[in-house]
């Protein structure tokens, strides 16, 4: 059987663990942090593709939509985002926040044939 670790080892181990993700922040490698400050930083069109990374991973991922609706509209490509919409609703069509959306892009793209 194996003997149970010290707590001097357990302190050893925790502190190797913190060093290692220290050096290697989660946040930073995070898609959606990343599209976040993205757009803060203005930077449309990485922003863009940032969230669209969020959304290859999670269709329905609001924040990522959400996100992707505000940059969208910075760089005029509002209408893109309806497909995104689209495909996260049939995968969770209840989500009445993602029909919310999904109503505001298509009046604001005068895609009044969608209704």
């Amino acid at each position: 059987m194996f003997a149970r670790p010290s707590a001097l080892h357990r302190a050893a181990w925790c502190a190797a663990l913190a060093l290692a993700s220290a050096s290697t922040p989660a946040r930073a490698q995070d898609p959606y942090d990343r599209a976040q400050r993205l757009e803060q930083e203005e930077q449309w069109r990485p922003a863009a593709a940032a969230y669209r990374d969020v959304l290859a991973r999670e269709p329905a991922s609001l924040g990522a939509l959400l996100g992707l609706e505000r940059v969208y509209d910075q760089l005029g490509l509002r209408d893109s985002l309806l497909p995104l919409v689209d495909k996260a609703i049939a995968l969770a069509p209840r989500n009445t926040a993602l029909r919310g959306l999904q109503l505001r892009t298509i009046r604001a793209t005068g895609s009044r044939s969608q209704l």
